[in-house]
């Protein structure tokens, strides 16, 4: 629970058998300190003690795995502390999904009485946001109805082992509990390091452009002029899925059924087919409307290749909105009407706006003002290829 001292007893663990410690907690306050738009969403969750959402926290993993795993200095890390996750049921079992099994599973359980006194004596320095009162009894509600049911499911399934570690006594003493713990069980050991060789991907070497917006920025038009003036080919997801569906072919009629689901396998097959029928025969690929969220984008570069950057195209959503309200009147669409484009725009910032984090932390995203006349905006949008 909050409070446990899980984070002290993880970063000894680190240090003396060289594992990487991650913490989905300080991976998610360093968003907020940076002031991303996904750091925003993320503080107004942890202040009112809810969970931040599983994508969001995957794909923060993954990044923080990655990077851990370029910078060392020989070989592989031997192990990974995930200190704070899972906190729930289903990021445990979305984690094993995207991701594999753990080893162990290790609890550090303490009455609530002490945990709330802990929390509020570092709140008087820590000077974070959750550290008060409200937030440390909401975080604990939090935590037995979303974060015990993962021990019950883990202990349920027999595996990974759960070692429970009472963490009331001083820290030097917890510490040697679990680390003879850790060694009983055979989860902690000199690993020697391993060298892996990154597998090739199958478009590794293309140039590939994510095309992101909300409804209404106008990266359709834009693709358009991109196609006309650079030659790219222009695949839009949703395109795609409606063609196979016309098609009438057994794919299509699988499609029918999960289309509103997004399930991640049919559209990754349909975006390969395609990007396959065009090779060679354009400078690169503009990939329109995708990825929608963070798990798209981390399986798209684990199994297809590299996105070269995001073409993000940025409005306000009172501008969104009018334009889309515009085009309801002579489009036909039954989404363009006011409630179902405020639900689109929501989607959108909940969804897919992380996404454009998380590529503009390593600098791959070319943000253009979407605002302005379409002349404007395809001038700006053509000097992002220069």
């Amino acid at each position: 629970g909050p409070g446990s001292g899980k984070g002290t007893q993880c970063a000894r663990l680190a240090q003396k058998f060289g594992l990487a410690h991650l913490s989905t907690g300080d991976l998610l306050r360093s968003e907020l300190q940076r002031g991303t738009a996904l750091g925003t969403q993320c503080g107004e969750l942890m202040r009112e003690g809810r969970n931040v959402p599983k994508e969001v926290v995957l794909l923060m993993l993954r990044d923080a795995v990655l990077r851990r795993q370029q910078d060392a200095a020989a070989g592989v890390c031997p192990g990974y502390l995930i200190d704070g996750f899972p906190r729930a049921r289903d990021q445990a079992l979305a984690f094993e999904r995207a991701v594999g099994p753990a080893r162990a599973v290790l609890f550090f359980h303490c009455p609530l009485d002490t945990l709330e006194a802990r929390l509020l004596d570092r709140g008087k320095s820590s000077g974070r946001a959750d550290d008060n009162l409200d937030s440390i009894r909401k975080r604990f509600r939090t935590f037995e109805e979303e974060s015990l049911p993962v021990l019950d499911l883990f202990e349920a399934a027999g595996a990974p082992a759960v070692i429970k570690v009472s963490s009331i006594s001083a820290v030097d003493d917890v510490y040697a509990d679990v680390e003879k713990r850790l060694m009983d069980a055979g989860i902690v050991a000199a690993v020697p390091a391993v060298a892996v060789a990154p597998q090739a991907l199958p478009f590794d070497r293309s140039r590939i452009v994510f095309v992101l917006g909300g409804p209404g920025s106008g990266k359709g038009t834009q693709c358009d002029r991109i196609v006309e003036n650079l030659h790219y080919s222009h695949l839009s997801t949703g395109d795609l899925l409606r063609d196979e569906v016309k098609k009438g072919s057994e794919l299509g009629k699988e499609l029918e059924d999960i289309m509103k689901e997004g399930k991640m396998d049919v559209t990754l097959r349909l975006l390969v087919s395609a990007m396959e029928q065009q090779r060679g025969k354009a400078p690169g690929y503009l990939i329109d409307g995708f990825p929608r969220t963070m798990e798209q984008a981390a399986e798209f570069e684990r199994c297809i290749g590299r996105c070269s950057f995001v073409l993000f195209f940025d409005a306000p959503n009172d501008v969104l909105t009018a334009r889309l309200l515009k085009r309801g009147e002579t489009s036909g669409r039954a989404d363009d009407n006011l409630e179902s484009i405020r639900k689109r725009l929501e989607t959108f910032a909940e969804a897919s706006l992380p996404v454009v984090t998380h590529f503009e932390r390593d600098g791959r995203v070319r943000r253009i003002r979407a605002d302005g006349d379409v002349a404007s905006i395809t001038e700006a949008t053509l000097r992002c290829f220069e």
